[in-house]
């Protein structure tokens, strides 16, 4: 009769270890699940952020072009202006020589 109440003690003992071994490895299935799921979205996450760094650079090259040509024409018309300044003091001088005479 001891025996037999020790076996069913084990036995207890036993079935009490293999619920919590299956509680542990049904949390375990569930967390890995949950990483599986948090490195998707993260790497989802990822990639739309490198997408949007790509458009970024992309308009960042626009702009910086765009400003490089703004900054030629502005040039240009510097010229153009120091050309008429030199032309209207080239009339001036010669207006002036003409009256002196």
């Amino acid at each position: 009769l001891e025996r037999l109440r020790a076996s069913e003690m084990r036995v207890g003992t036993l079935q009490m270890l293999l619920e919590r071994k299956e509680k542990i490895e049904a949390s375990l299935r569930e967390n890995e699940a949950a990483l599986r799921t948090s490195a998707h979205e993260r790497a989802v996450e990822a990639e739309e952020a490198a997408a949007r760094v790509r458009l970024l650079e992309g308009d960042k090259r626009n702009v910086t072009r765009e400003r490089d040509e703004a900054l030629r024409q502005v040039e240009a018309l510097q010229e153009v202006v120091a050309d008429r300044e030199e032309a209207e003091r080239s009339v001036r001088v010669a207006k002036d020589a003409v009256a002196g005479e």
